[in-house]
């Protein structure tokens, strides 16, 4: 199946005071409305652009409405950062 469009997702994660931090941990979800989740981690897909500043770009396969839910965790923290977007012919 190829890809309709490449759609870059960002996150910034900051800590209480809306310091940018890096948390321990940084992975995203994404999904179409009719598709399964796929999950991806920093270590291998996700990109570090600054402190706290994350991207990914997700290859869009369907028209339709998609989904990503990014995560981070800090031994203090963890946050969870809901979005979605559409995808049109």
């Amino acid at each position: 199946m190829s890809n309709i469009a490449l759609a870059t997702t960002t996150v910034t994660f900051t800590n209480s005071v809306n310091d940018l931090i890096d948390p321990t941990t940084v992975s995203l979800k994404y999904r179409s409305q009719d598709s399964y989740w796929v999950s991806k981690s920093y270590s291998g897909d996700i990109t570090r652009s600054s402190q706290g500043v994350y991207t990914y770009e997700i290859p869009c396969t369907v028209i339709g409405n998609w989904f990503v839910e990014w995560y981070g965790a800090t031994p203090d923290l963890e946050k969870v950062i809901k979005t979605s977007f559409s995808v049109n012919n």
